[in-house]
Parts: structure tokens; sequence; C-alpha cells
């Protein structure tokens, strides 16, 4: 039977002593998870923690107290990665709890992919996934839990990500900046480097691939553009951080006064990055009042076994389409920028009630919530949201004009299609 952990010391060798079995027999695994419960016990020994205990019906490993929150944990040592069916139990315990109370599940043989996209297509992420690299850091490295606890919550906070690695802080990761690059649209020779013109319109181009300056030039190459603009290149090292990085660098960009920002478009690869992957990120930054105009472009390979990648025609096509109507409304008397956010705002602070089939928003007039009980309202509601709001700094002589006239129904598309997640839970994803 495990021992009580006496102290640092002790608790490094035991915790030594776990990870060197590597095919535990059924009675080695036994054991280790007992020194598991131990291990934990002395980490949380300051945040008034709870041993396992059986609430009706259920089984909770243990929890602990901290900054007027509730956590509930649950740990795993087994040999295969963890399968989803254990985070959707796990998850319904905490859901079953007080509104303060969150969950942390620690499984140190990680976790399969179904498993953390059970949490992150959720509509609400309430717990945080630990795994082995995480207690590496606390007992091998002395990093005080709660300085883990800390950074997972505020990643999960700006993120919407519910497995951010503690060991991501590490130098190694310090070194691995950013790379970035400004591209013109124009270029005399692939080999010479023009940043443009501070005067041109700016665009941030965000991509999880490594691609070299004249990779990009040739992209770029391939676009029909109505005219010239600057490029500023940033690449994240892995997707979980595409929020944070595309936050940081508009906002950068934004607040420069020297800088004419537009927008921006993410590069990643198709085969890495699907249509669930693109919905998540837009709902995250939609969460955390991240605006900006995105454009996701998913890039095909390039050839079989290769890791070059180009743009295909309908990946040049849809670039294109999108700075070039962020030109065009970069000078229009509409805010459609305000109108889209606007819009975004509302339909994630929107109450999705698949059961009933509606959509509940709040009256901005009244301060009463009123339902919505089929697309066509919804779309014809947001298309009245978006006009009031892109016009109301509107000469009238230019709303007269019918040169300056707007369409807003598809402006109300276009955002709807952000939200196709929860329109198909609705059952109205085919109307998009």
């Amino acid at each position: 039977m495990a021992k009580q952990i006496r102290d640092k010391a002790h608790l490094k060798e035991v915790y030594a002593q776990c990870k060197a079995l590597k095919r535990p027999t059924k009675p080695e695994s036994l054991e280790r998870g007992y020194q598991l419960e131990k291990i934990l016990e002395f980490v949380l020994q300051d945040l008034e923690p709870q041993a396992a205990y059986k609430p009706k019906g259920e089984q909770v490993d243990g929890s602990f107290f901290w900054n007027g929150q509730t956590f509930l944990l649950e740990a795993k040592w087994h040999a295969k990665k963890l399968p989803a069916s254990d985070i959707y139990a796990f998850k319904g315990k905490v859901d079953g709890k007080f509104h303060t109370t969150s969950g942390i599940f620690l499984s140190c043989s990680g976790y399969s992919d179904d498993a953390v996209d059970a949490l992150r297509y959720g509509k609400v992420v309430n717990v945080l996934l630990f795994d082995q690299t995480d207690l590496d850091v606390i007992i091998e490295n002395n990093i005080p839990f709660i300085d883990v606890l800390k950074y997972k919550l505020r990643s999960a906070g700006d993120s919407g990500d519910p497995y951010v690695r503690y060991n991501l802080r590490s130098p190694a990761r310090e070194r691995a900046k950013p790379v970035e690059r400004t591209v013109s649209e124009h270029r005399p020779k692939d080999d010479e480097a023009d940043f443009g013109s501070a005067s041109d319109p700016m665009f941030l181009l965000v991509s999880t691939l490594q691609l070299s300056e004249r990779t990009l030039q040739d992209m770029i190459k391939q676009l029909d553009l109505h005219e010239p603009i600057s490029m500023q290149f940033k690449v994240v090292s892995n997707r979980q951080f595409i929020p944070q990085m595309l936050r940081a660098s508009s906002m950068a960009l934004a607040s420069d006064p020297t800088k004419n920002f537009m927008g921006a478009i993410l590069l990643v690869s198709e085969k890495q990055f699907d249509q669930y992957a693109q919905d998540y990120l837009h709902e995250v930054l939609h969460k955390n009042s991240i605006a900006i105009d995105l454009c996701v472009v998913r890039l095909p390979e390039h050839q079989p076994g290769s890791n070059l990648l180009s743009l295909s025609s309908r990946n040049a096509k849809q670039i294109s389409t999108f700075v070039n109507e962020l030109l065009a409304n970069g000078t229009a008397f509409y805010n459609l920028l305000g109108a889209k956010n606007m819009l975004r705002k509302k339909l994630n602070g929107a109450d999705w009630d698949a059961t009933d089939k509606t959509v509940t928003l709040i009256d901005e007039a009244t301060g009463m919530p009123f339902k919505i009980d089929n697309f066509s309202d919804l779309q014809s509601h947001l298309s009245d949201l978006a006009c009031n709001t892109a016009s109301e700094e509107t000469p009238l002589e230019i709303l007269k004009d019918t040169e300056h006239e707007q369409d807003f129904d598809d402006l109300a598309l276009e955002i709807l299609a952000e939200f196709r997640h929860r329109l198909n839970e609705l059952g109205w994803g085919d109307e998009l």
C-alpha cells in the first residue's frame, strides 16, 4: 500500500519510480495509481484538498479549493491515451455542481484527439486538462502547482483551449519566437526585401506553416488585387496559439498610427485544420472580444509526400475577394466592420437551445429576452441590426444614393456561417 509522501525529496523519488514502470503488471499498475493519489495529496497540501469521495451515483477522485472556487479532480495513469468517453463522464460530474465549480483532469498517458476535441467543441469549457509534462515541471522543476494552474486558466480564458501545456513556457519556447517579416504586394526581385510603403493598406498574414519569402511572394502574385497592399507575416508554432497571436498582432497594428491596418489572413493546411477547427477558432475570437476581420485559408498539399504548399485557384479567389472587399469598405461610408463585430457579439451572447430549436436574444430597447424559432427570422433580424449599426454615422445624402446601397442580408449570412456548428445543432445548417 502506498505511503504518505514525507517531503520534496521523497516526492521526486516516488514520482521517478512511477515513471520508470514502462510496462507495469496489473498489481504494479494498481500500486502506481495509489502512489499517484499520494503524489497529488502532497502537491495540493496547501489548497484544502479532499480525498476521493462518493456523491450519490458517482465517484470523484478528489477536490481542492482555491481563490473562491472549487476544483474537482480526476487522475489516471493508464497505458494508453485517454478516450473521449472518460472526459465526457467527468465533465458531466462537473456540470452537475455549483456554477463556481471547475474540473481538472490529469492523464499521465495523454489524451486521444477526440478526447481533447470533446472539450474544445463543447458549449462551455469548464475542465482543464493536465498531463505528465505538467507533473514533470511541478515535481522535477519545482514549479508551484498554483503557477501551472494560473497559467492554464489564463490560457483557457484567452484562447478557449483547455489543453495548453505549461512546459511550452520553457526557455526553448522563448527562443522559438514567432518569425516576423513584412512583404510587399509588389517586389522588384525574388531575392530583394521590399517592405512597401507605410501608406499602403496593411494585412496581417499568420500561418502555422513555415513558408519562405519566395513562397509567400509566389502566392501573393496569384492574387487579383485592386491596389497595392503590404503584409506583415508571422508564424505560429502551434494552432492553439492562433487566437493569442491574432489578438496581440492585430491590436499592435491597429494602434500604430503609421499602419493602415485592414484585416488578417490565416494560412493553414487543410489536412490539419478542418471546418470544425475553423468554426471553433471563430467562436474563441468572439468569446474573447477579438474584433478582427479574418479570412481562414486552408491550403492543399502541393503534391503527395511534399511539404510544399501553394494557393489553389479557389484559395487565390478567396483571398482576393476578402482583401478587395476590405479595401473597398475602407473608403466606404458604411461601418461594415462595426456591424459585423456587433452581430458576432450578439450571436455569441445568445442562448442556443437545441432542444426547443430556438435562439434567445436580448432586445436592446427593452432589455427583455425574446425567442426566434426559424432561420429566416434570425437572418432578417440580424440584417436589420447590421443595417442600423452600419448606417448610424452615414450622411443622409449617401443613404439616399443607390450607388452606395449595401446588402445586409448577405452580411448577416456571412456572420451566421461562422456559427455553422450552432446552426447545425438547431437543424438550420442547410439554410446557409
